[in-house]
C-alpha cells in the first residue's frame, strides 16, 4: 500500500507499551497514526482507511520532501534529493519528526553545532546547537526497529540525473510545461507565483501562460525598498504582468510587523536558522485574504541552476568555505571559532563533492547545505494553507539545467536570451529609491533588543547587551540607511562593506539579536 500526503508533517518515538511482535502493521482508529517496529508514527492527516486496525505487510507513505517505508519489523526514513524538510532525530530518546516541537530536551548546548549556527547563520552538516539533536542529511537514512534509531549513508539519490549529456534551451522549457501540465493541468484554480524583478518568477510565469492561455494567474510582489511602490522588483513584476496578462497586486509590507511575527516565525521554524522572514509571513496572510486560491509556484532554487551562482569562486579555507554555505553576510560570527567546526567543514566539502560529477556537484552540495536556511520558502505559506511545489525542486529539471553548454549558463545568457525572444527583457532605471534595500535596517525602529539572557548559552557567547538603542542609536541608525542607499546604487558600496562593523552598529546588533531569539525562545519551551 502506498499514500501521498500534502502535508510535511510527521512524528515518531518508540512505543511505551510494546505488544507481542506482530506480523502486521496496526493503524490507530482514525488512520492518522501507525505502530510498527517498537515505534508509534503519527501524521497529519490518514494514511489508512477510518477503522483499519491492520491488515498491512507494507505501507509507503511519501510527505512533502521526506518517504517512509513501514513494515512490521523495520521503518526506513528518506528525504528528497535536496533534503528539503528538516527532519529531526533525538538520537538519545530516538524520537523525532519534521516538526521541531516533537523534540523534549534542549538542555544541553552542542558546542560544534552553535559554532556552525553562529557563523553561517542556521542549523548546517547535520549538526543543531543543541546536545543530541541532529537534522538527516540529503545522502542519509534512519532506520527505526526495536525502538531504536540509526542513521546511515545512502548512495546520493542525485546520481542517476547526472548520467545524462549537455541539454538545450529547448529541452529545459518543455520539461517546464510538461510539469505544468503534470502538476496543475486537472484543474482550472487560480494560480498563484510571486513575482520580483528576477529571472526565475519570470521565466515560470512565462511558461504558465504558455501552458494554459487563459488561466488566471495571481502575481504578488513585495518590495523592501524605500518607497515600495517604486521599487525595481514592483516595476519589473508589473511590466512583466501586463505582457503575460496575470493579476498583479502589490503586498504592502509593514515595518511595526517584524516583531510582531517573531513568536509565530520560532514557533513555525524554530532553531533551523535566524529569525529572519517575519515578512513572509505577513505576505502570504495578505495573499491568503486576497484570493481563495491556494496552490503556490515556488521559484526556490532556479538561480542556483541557472547559473547565477559558483560557490568555489567565494570559498576558501581563510572564510571557512563560505560559498558553499551562502548565508548573505547575516551570521553573528565572521568565522568559525573552533578547530573541529573548521575541521568538519573542510571535511564536508570533499565528502560533499566526491560522489556527483564536478560539473555539478559543487552547486549541489551548496544548495544542500542551505536548505534549512531557505526551506522557509516552502513552509511558511504551507503553514498557512497553501499547497507550494516548484519545478526546479525536481531532480531532471535541475540537472538539465546544470547540463547547459557553459557558454550559456555564464551569466545565465540562456535566460537572456529567450527573455529577449518572448519580449520579456525589462529595464528600469537606476536610482535610490528604486533599488535601494532598507527595509530590514528600518525594522531596528521597531526592535526593542530586550537583554537577552540564556544560563546554557551565556558561557558560550561574546557579551552582548542588547538594549533599547534609544535617541542616539536612532541617529546611528539614520546613517545606517544612507549607507544602504549608497551601497546599493553606487560602487562604492564595496569599500564601505569592510567598514560595516563602525559605521552599521545597529545593524549588525540586530542581526545577531535575532540570531539568539529562536534558541533561546524554543530551549525555554522546553523546561
Amino acid at each position: 500500500m502506498e499514500v501521498t500526503l500534502s502535508s510535511s508533517f510527521f512524528s515518531f518515538k518508540p512505543a511505551f507499551i510494546q505488544a507481542d511482535r506482530t506480523e502486521e502493521i496496526v493503524f490507530s482508529d482514525d488512520g492518522r497514526s501507525v505502530r510498527a517496529a517498537g515505534f508509534d508514527l503519527s501524521f497529519a492527516s490518514k494514511v489508512a482507511p477510518q477503522g483499519i486496525i491492520g491488515g498491512y505487510k507494507k505501507l509507503i507513505v511519501n510527505g512533502l520532501g521526506w518517504k517512509i517505508e513501514i513494515s512490521p519489523s523495520l521503518i526506513l526514513l528518506e528525504t528528497d534529493w535536496l533534503g528539503m524538510t528538516n527532519i529531526y532525530i533525538d538520537e538519545k530518546e530516538n524520537i523525532g519528526g519534521s516538526d521541531h516541537k516533537c523534540l523534549t530536551d534542549l538542555t544541553e548546548i552542542d558546542p560544534v553545532g552553535l559554532d556552525l549556527y553562529l557563523r553561517y547563520g542556521y542549523c548546517c552538516l547535520g549538526k543543531t546547537p543543541f546536545e543530541n539533536i541532529r537534522i538527516l542529511g540529503a545522502k542519509e537514512s534512519v532506520s527505526l526497529r526495536d525502538g531504536c534509531s540509526y542513521i546511515a549513508d545512502r548512495e546520493d539519490p542525485f546520481l542517476p540525473y547526472t548520467q545524462r549529456g549537455v541539454s538545450s534551451v529547448d529541452e529545459i522549457i518543455s520539461l517546464l510545461s510538461e510539469w505544468f501540465v503534470s502538476n496543475h493541468g486537472d484543474n482550472n484554480s487560480e494560480i498563484i507565483i510571486p513575482l520580483t524583478g528576477g529571472y526565475d518568477s519570470r521565466l515560470l510565469t512565462a511558461v504558465c501562460r504558455e501552458v494554459f492561455p487563459s488561466r488566471k494567474i495571481l502575481s504578488p510582489t513585495y518590495s523592501v525598498s524605500a518607497v515600495q511602490n517604486w521599487s525595481h522588483e514592483v516595476v519589473v513584476a508589473r511590466s512583466v504582468a501586463t505582457l503575460l496578462n496575470t493579476k498583479h497586486k502589490i503586498v504592502p509590507l509593514e515595518v511595526k510587523n517584524w516583531n510582531r511575527k517573531v513568536d509565530q516565525w520560532i514557533e513555525l521554524r524554530g532553531f533551523s536558522s535566524h529569525a529572519h522572514g517575519m515578512h513572509f509571513i505577513n505576505f502570504y496572510e495578505y495573499i491568503r485574504n486576497f484570493t481563495d486560491s491556494r496552490f503556490n509556484i515556488s521559484g526556490l532554487y532556479g538561480d542556483v541552476w541557472s547559473g547565477n551562482y559558483d560557490p568555489m569562486k567565494s570559498s576558501s579555507v581563510a572564510n571557512d568555505f563560505e560559498g558553499y554555505f551562502n548565508p548573505h553576510g547575516m551570521t553573528f560570527n565572521n568565522h568559525l571559532k573552533l578547530e573541529e567546526s573548521r575541521c568538519l567543514v573542510r571535511q564536508s566539502v570533499l565528502d560533499g563533492t566526491k560522489d556527483l560529477p564536478e560539473k555539478v556537484s559543487h552547486t549541489v552540495l551548496m544548495a544542500r547545505n542551505k536548505i534549512p536556511l531557505i526551506n522557509y520558502l516552502f513552509g511558511v505559506p504551507d503553514n498557512l494553507g497553501f499547497q507550494t511545489s516548484s519545478p526546479f525542486i525536481e531532480p531532471e529539471i535541475a540537472a538539465a539545467m546544470m547540463h547547459l553548454p557553459a557558454e550559456l549558463r555564464g551569466d545565465r545568457k540562456w535566460l537572456s536570451n529567450y527573455f529577449s525572444q518572448e519580449q520579456l527583457n525589462i529595464r528600469t532605471p537606476l536610482n535610490p529609491i528604486s533599488r535601494s534595500n532598507v527595509f530590514f535596517v528600518r525594522c531596528c525602529l521597531n526592535t526593542s533588543f530586550k537583554n537577552t539572557e540564556d544560563a546554557n548559552l551565556a558561557s558560550k557567547l561574546p557579551r552582548e547587551d542588547f538594549v533599547s538603542h534609544g535617541i542616539v542609536g536612532r541617529l546611528k541608525l539614520i546613517i545606517d540607511i544612507a549607507i544602504e542607499y549608497i551601497a546599493t546604487v553606487t560602487k562604492i558600496g564595496l569599500f564601505i562593506r569592510p567598514l560595516n562593523q563602525y559605521t552599521r552598529p545597529i545593524f549588525g546588533k540586530m542581526v545577531r539579536y535575532y540570531h539568539l531569539q529562536p534558541l533561546i525562545k524554543v530551549a525555554a519551551r522546553r523546561k
